[in-house]
């Protein structure tokens, strides 16, 4: 049997297992709905959200005030650690952090927030036109293309009728352009 504290609270908390031999997270997930990445006036914290550790999801979701307490974390041995999208519960929500990767340390607990944001979809249909009538074009890559970061965001290729769908795009200001090798 062992004893902690959840770091963002006083309350002691009992393990079956020991917490001083293995690492912990204590995980904030919120909506960040001024989308500044931290949790301010506004931000809504998010209940039931779940975690992927390592790719093997965790049985604990966050509480009421968004928190989860993750632990018997491998110490010493790097984790990687997100937000499990299926316990989303709106469709337009995405992570704004993909999640972390770290080295847990035994007996501490590493603190992390994990802005939810809401998204977009973009769609459309590339077309030709010739001689004053318009037809879809099949198979044209575009690209969502970030200038602000010089980065490709998001990258689909136009259906048969010349129809695309760009899904769960975060805010900000793009260019939707040909994949340079179809310009």
């Amino acid at each position: 049997m062992s004893f902690g504290t959840e770091p963002r609270k006083t309350n002691v908390m009992a393990n079956a297992n020991s917490l001083a031999q293995s690492g912990s997270l204590s995980a904030k997930v919120f909506e960040d709905v001024n989308v500044d990445g931290g949790f301010n006036e506004g931000d809504l914290p998010l209940k039931d959200v779940g975690f992927q550790v390592t790719g093997q999801r965790k049985s604990q979701l966050t509480n009421e005030e968004g928190i989860v307490f993750l632990s018997e974390l491998p110490a010493k041995d790097l984790v990687n650690v997100g937000v499990d999208m299926n316990t989303l519960e709106e469709i337009d929500l995405i992570p704004s952090l993909r999640g972390i990767r770290f080295v847990p340390r035994p007996g501490f607990a590493h603190q992390v927030d994990f802005p939810i944001i809401r998204s977009i979809e973009i769609d459309g249909t590339v077309q030709i036109e010739r001689e004053k009538s318009k037809k879809g074009v099949a198979d044209v890559v575009l690209e969502l293309y970030d200038p602000k970061t010089d980065r490709v965001v998001s990258v689909t290729h136009s259906a048969s009728d010349g129809f695309y769908v760009l899904p769960s795009v975060p805010p900000g200001e793009y260019l939707l352009r040909l994949e340079p090798t179809q310009a």
